[in-house]
């Protein structure tokens, strides 16, 4: 999920809005029984590369994996690695 956060002031304050936001989230997820996976359904082999740093050996993988062309597993990828921070 994205949601779109209006940046304003200093990074600081920034930083203190984003993190109740996720403690928000966080405490919806529980209180639908939900949990947050972001490496569910993605291939073993991606998921260790990107646990290992290696960002090209990822979309590698996953081109293998999936057939898909570089550019959709270049963007999969880097939206994988936004959402598992």
């Amino acid at each position: 999920m994205f949601f779109p956060i209006p940046i304003f002031g200093d990074s600081s304050n920034n930083a203190k809005r984003i993190a109740r936001i996720e403690t928000k989230i966080d405490l919806l997820l529980a209180h639908a029984g939900l949990t947050y996976e972001p490496f569910k359904g993605v291939p073993e082999a991606v998921v260790e590369a990107l646990k290992d740093g290696r960002k090209i050996l990822a979309i590698k993988r996953y081109r293998e994996a999936t057939g898909t062309g570089l550019k959709e597993a270049k963007d999969f990828i880097d939206s994988l690695e936004c959402e598992a921070v």
